[in-house]
């Protein structure tokens, strides 16, 4: 999932909220909120891992090739995982489709992922905490005196 077609998206629907005029804007304000809210979610998530690889692995081309590896592992592995036990939760590895779940339903798309949308929320809601407390056990604070 790209962020910037979120981007774009908003940017349109400010268009055509100031185009359309105040009625069309409260029939449609949801689209604004669903668009805010999955991209704080979408950037929080990516920003949390990126910091928290970057935290363990010092080597710059190398954290960020762990970042990419997790989204195309994750997926892979899913994927295997789906098709060898006959599941649909190992979808749950695969963040971006974690990520359109809760897209498709802040928006109100019809999708049939196979995976909950409790269970994507709680998917985002532990990444994110296993890439606080990666920090937190990684990054330490001490006091410059001079």
């Amino acid at each position: 999932m790209n962020i910037d077609p979120a981007i774009h998206r908003f940017v349109l629907f400010v268009i055509q909220a100031s185009l359309a005029g105040w009625e069309w804007t409260k029939a449609n304000y949801w689209i604004a909120g669903s668009l805010l809210l999955g991209l704080m979610v979408w950037i929080l998530m990516l920003s949390l891992l990126a910091l928290a690889l970057s935290a363990w692995i010092k080597w710059k081309i190398a954290a960020g090739g762990l970042v990419l590896g997790v989204f195309f592992a994750g997926a892979g592995f899913g994927t295997a995982l789906n098709n060898v036990m006959r599941i649909k939760y190992g979808s749950l590895l695969n963040l971006t489709e974690v990520m359109f779940k809760i897209w498709a339903k802040l928006f109100r798309w019809p999708e049939d992922t196979g995976i909950s949308l409790e269970a994507s929320w709680v998917t985002v809601g532990l990444v994110c905490a296993i890439c606080l407390w990666l920090l937190l056990r990684r990054v330490r604070a001490f006091e410059v005196v001079k």
